[in-house]
């Protein structure tokens, strides 16, 4: 078995799990309100971006007809990594470079972003990150948190 994921670690839907990446909250016995927490970004991400894909990628799944899971029975933290393959549980990137390699290869997603963000502001924002990564990518931790001490 390996050791529980961090928060926001895999995609998957789980409902009152409060480990979950993207979680719809209420307050007890109320189901006329909700919060949306979204908890899969660091630090250094812009909160409006992150926001503005997230309802992109929803928006370009419904018009693609795609569907939800079935919910987790199971927290999937507490899986071995084939339990969780079984299951159709996938990790989220774990890293930058994973990221951009994840949304270079989604050309659905990529087309939905330059969309509704346009494509100029979505091809900076990728040169920006991959010079980031290219960067900071081979630092350790701590050399990655110098370096970015003062920037953020």
């Amino acid at each position: 078995m390996s050791r529980p994921l961090r928060s926001g670690a895999s995609r998957v839907l789980r409902l009152r799990m409060l480990q979950a990446a993207l979680r719809l909250a209420s307050s007890p016995g109320s189901l006329v309100s909700y919060n949306c927490e979204l908890k899969c970004f660091d630090a250094t991400a812009n909160p409006y971006l992150g926001l503005a894909a997230l309802v992109t990628a929803g928006m370009s799944g419904i018009r693609r007809g795609l569907k939800l899971p079935a919910p987790a029975r199971v927290d999937p933290g507490k899986l071995a990594e084939q339990e969780r393959e079984k299951l159709g549980i996938r990790r989220l990137p774990a890293d930058l470079g994973e990221a951009l390699a994840a949304m270079q290869s989604d050309t659905a997603f990529r087309e939905a972003l330059d969309q509704a963000l346009g494509a100029t502001l979505v091809r900076a924002f990728l040169a920006v990150r991959q010079a980031e990564w290219e960067a900071l990518g081979r630092m350790s931790i701590q050399e990655e948190a110098a370096a970015l001490y003062m920037r953020y």
